[in-house]
């Protein structure tokens, strides 16, 4: 007579435990929007214009959003772990090689501000590229239910980060200087953000929320059907999504880049004196407007609480042309920076109500690429469209406030698309075919 011997009942894995892990990661990414901390001393160090300060931060904003598609497809494949600690390690090189081009004596390291770019931008933006990706895309499937707070608490890491990185560029740079500033941020960064991938994985294969089912705002049932990336690029709604990125992002950034220079047209001393108490705190309103304009598309829906968003950044625009008061500054600076971020949680959360979450980290990776291209645009014409209105912030702001409502515009002309082709049943979701 045999026994019959039972298996251990497998404990559930408990979902949240990975949140904490995906905001420690983004923590250490979010460092790229600390560059304005070191920007005064790169100019003065390659005797360079603004211009060209801004170069290693531009070609850092277009290399992660080229690699977050490579990132994504690869995710899509391996898990997100594997990808995120290659992201991490990259990013940390990319700080390290930086900090040798501060070894060669000062006549000599002023031909060779061009690898700054590559080390900084190009190298250190492709890490970043490859680990942001992957904490938005793995929260993504393993929380179908509640996706806009989701994906706002998986990147208000980023936002805040650069409130932490301010401080810790500001503090080394002052007292060691840019070599050690860098050098310092490659080993602080290596043990952040690897810390923060560890823990990464994707949920089983069917995995489905207990108790949950995906239903609309208005409670109807939603049949879950997943694009591939091909289909999702011959989609207009793919396209109309990507524009509204472009311009919502393209008119934060510029305020982003220039909100001390027209805060010094204002007042000049209080401006010197509070930029970057302002700038901290509005790093602070980057990551809360991820996580609250997250949760509000939740329960209003995404398309509405987009036209919401991009209204309001239209007249916060118009706002700061036409005030000019000091105190009206500063609070419209926060306003915009909590709109800005905002732009972080909804578009992953509505690329995947569109598209699917079977290839998410590479089709939002496609849709992050208007983010690439609106930072390498906003950080090469800022300057000169400035001088052609002869440094007149009046009209640079009413124009971004324009964009904005285009981009209120658009947001109510997009739908989600019908599905390409015939669906059938796979399982347990429902497959494009």
């Amino acid at each position: 007579v045999g026994r019959l011997i039972m298996a251990p009942e497998q404990k559930e894995f408990n979902r949240w435990v990975i949140v904490p892990f995906a905001i420690l990661l983004q923590l250490g990414l979010g460092s790229i929007y600390s560059w304005g901390i070191l920007k005064p001393d790169v100019k003065v160090d390659f005797d360079i214009n603004d211009t060209q300060a801004l170069l290693p931060f531009a070609f850092g904003l277009l290399f992660f959003s080229i690699a977050m598609v490579f990132g994504g497809w690869w995710q899509d494949r391996v898990g997100p772990r594997k990808v995120a600690i290659t992201g991490s390690v990259t990013l940390s090189i990319g700080y390290f090689l930086s900090a040798l081009i501060f070894l060669l004596d000062e006549d000599t390291r002023q031909d060779f501000f061009f690898l700054l770019v590559i080390t900084y931008g190009v190298i250190g933006g492709c890490g970043i590229g490859l680990a942001y990706v992957t904490p938005i895309a793995c929260l993504g499937k393993w929380f179908p239910d509640i996706k806009g707070l989701i994906n706002g608490l998986a990147v208000a890491g980023f936002g805040a980060g650069a409130f932490i990185f301010n401080i810790i560029f500001e503090y080394v740079n002052n007292g060691l200087g840019l070599m050690w500033t860098f050098l310092i941020s490659a080993i602080v960064l290596c043990f952040l953000c690897i810390g923060g991938s560890v823990a990464l994985k994707n949920p089983p294969e069917g995995y489905k929320v207990p108790g949950w089912e995906p239903v609309d705002t208005s409670g109807k049932k939603i049949e879950v059907r997943h694009w591939t990336p091909s289909e999702v690029f011959k989609s207009g709604s793919y396209w109309l999504t990507w524009t509204q990125f472009f311009m919502s992002a393209i008119c934060g950034l510029m305020v982003i880049g220039n909100y001390k220079s027209y805060g010094a047209t204002i007042d000049a001393d209080f401006a010197e004196d509070a930029a970057a108490i302002v700038g901290g705190i509005a790093a602070l309103f980057n990551g809360l407007g991820r996580i609250l304009w997250g949760k509000i598309s939740d329960n209003l829906g995404r398309r509405k609480t987009m036209m919401i968003m991009f209204s309001l950044q239209a007249v916060l625009m118009i706002l700061f042309a036409l005030i000019e008061n000091k105190w009206v500054w500063v609070i419209i600076i926060q306003l915009i920076y909590f709109c800005f971020g905002g732009n972080f949680s909804l578009f992953p959360s509505q690329t995947s109500d569109y598209f699917g979450t079977k290839y998410l980290g590479m089709v939002y990776g496609m849709v992050f690429t208007a983010y690439g291209v609106a930072g390498i645009a906003g950080s090469l014409v800022a300057t000169p469209m400035l001088e052609a209105m002869n440094d007149s912030f009046v009209g640079y702001f009413l124009m971004f406030g324009v964009l904005s409502a285009v981009a209120c515009i658009l947001a109510a002309l997009t739908k989600k698309p019908a599905p390409p082709g015939e669906v059938k049943e796979a399982g347990t979701e429902l497959d494009v075919v």
